[in-house]
């Protein structure tokens, strides 16, 4: 079976396993083991992948293709920065680019996000793993996340509590966690949706995302676009920092003001 070589041990062996969270427990251990182990092993080396990055000698590192769940599309999201940042240089823009650059921008945010909660950051998009907030069950106020992580990313009750994927542990956005989860949980949202909607790398101008345009934990850095408003809106209940910053960036840029 898929991981059974980095079974350590019987607690690492989830077969037969009836408890269902204690077997997504073990599974994820063992996941997240191997995303280290393959980590560890000689990577190819990412310029020759474009043979003009090479020539150049620059490298455009993007860490938020470590998120991606499998190697073929970290290696797709890596390139595809290089290129943009080359034909950026070069003066060849398209008007697709505005969307990829947003997504590619979202993941870098919330890999720097993962890193400073102290997730692992290889293979965190992988379908089968559960939050450690989960895994290390319910932590009291004053624990070790509560001193080291900023506190936009600091996890509510709620992400304590209820079983859920890590992915929306990154967004420093407390209400919006807590509306993604409870809606989840009650059948509301299509969670897998979503996902996409935010981090699915794709040219699409008019999909709704949000916009990262500073520092990724810092709320005031992040804008809800116009499509996302009118999609998702429901789940900015409560978000009321979002909802100002959103409209800083519009005032930057000359924009009519939104009323939420």
């Amino acid at each position: 079976m898929q991981h059974r070589q980095h079974v350590r041990n019987v607690e690492d062996d989830w077969t037969g396993t009836t408890n269902r969270l204690e077997r997504r427990k073990r599974q994820n251990r063992l996941s997240q083991r191997a995303y280290r182990n393959r980590h560890q092993q000689k990577q190819p080396d990412p310029t020759s992948l474009d043979p003009d990055c090479a020539s150049n000698k620059q490298l455009v590192r993007f860490h938020g293709c470590s998120l991606l769940p499998t190697i073929k599309r970290r290696e797709e999201a890596q390139l595809l920065a290089q290129q943009m940042y080359h034909n950026y240089r070069s003066g060849m823009l398209r008007h697709g680019y505005l969307s990829l650059v947003t997504k590619l921008n979202i993941l870098d945010a919330i890999s720097h996000n993962a890193a400073a909660l102290g997730f692992t950051v290889e293979g965190l998009c992988c379908d089968e793993l559960i939050s450690p907030f989960n895994l290390h069950g319910p932590e009291p106020a004053e624990g070790a996340v509560f001193r080291s992580c900023p506190p936009t990313l600091r996890p509510t009750l709620i992400q304590r509590t209820m079983i859920h994927h890590p992915w929306i542990d990154l967004f420093p956005i407390p209400h919006f966690r807590d509306n993604v989860l409870i809606a989840t949980n009650a059948g509301m949202l299509d969670e897998d949706e979503l996902c996409a909607d935010l981090l699915r790398i794709r040219e699409d101008n008019d999909a709704a995302q949000l916009i990262v345009w500073a520092g990724s934990w810092d709320i005031q850095g992040w804008e809800a676009s116009v499509p996302f408003l009118k999609k998702w809106g429901w789940l900015m209940r409560g978000c009321l920092e979002l909802c100002r910053a959103t409209n800083e960036w519009r005032d930057r840029r000359g924009e009519k003001r939104l009323y939420f």
